[in-house]
């Protein structure tokens, strides 16, 4: 069973890079260049810790109650980084789209930011399946 939670901590690491990399790609303010890899990384990097940090708090958290229902699937696991990116998105934009009136206006980033959670749910997903695959989760003889 470690190699398999090791695998799902590697899936909780890489999870956070989808984000970080599509806000760092987001965001020329930030001295991104369009197109060039070079600028990109560093903020991509720096980005990366708070990204892990949403990832860590709403996707562990997702995953035990899943876990706990024996729901972990590829769906549920799209879904609900669907909607945790959602969420984050509403709550870092204080619930703009509901204030102003303009949801068809906040759609696009609220798309964007669901498929980016989505992404890293699959991720998650990917790493804990992996483990049934390669059979990680049968004791060693």
């Amino acid at each position: 069973m470690g190699r398999r939670v090791a695998l799902l901590a590697l899936g909780f690491l890489l999870a956070p890079l989808v984000p970080a990399v599509v806000l760092a790609a987001a965001s020329p303010g930030l001295g991104v260049e369009p197109g060039d890899i070079a600028s990109l990384l560093p903020i991509a990097a720096i980005l990366y810790f708070p990204s892990a940090l949403f990832v860590g708090v709403f996707g562990i958290a997702i995953f035990i109650f899943l876990w706990r229902l024996n729901l972990i699937r590829w769906w549920s696991a799209v879904l609900s980084g669907f909607a945790s990116g959602v969420l984050l998105s509403s709550v870092v934009g204080d619930f703009r789209w509901m204030r102003s009136g303009l949801f068809m206006a906040e759609l696009p980033a609220l798309l964007v930011w669901g498929a980016c959670g989505a992404a890293s749910g699959l991720i998650i997903w990917l790493s804990w399946k992996a483990g049934t695959a390669f059979g990680l989760d049968r004791p060693v003889a």
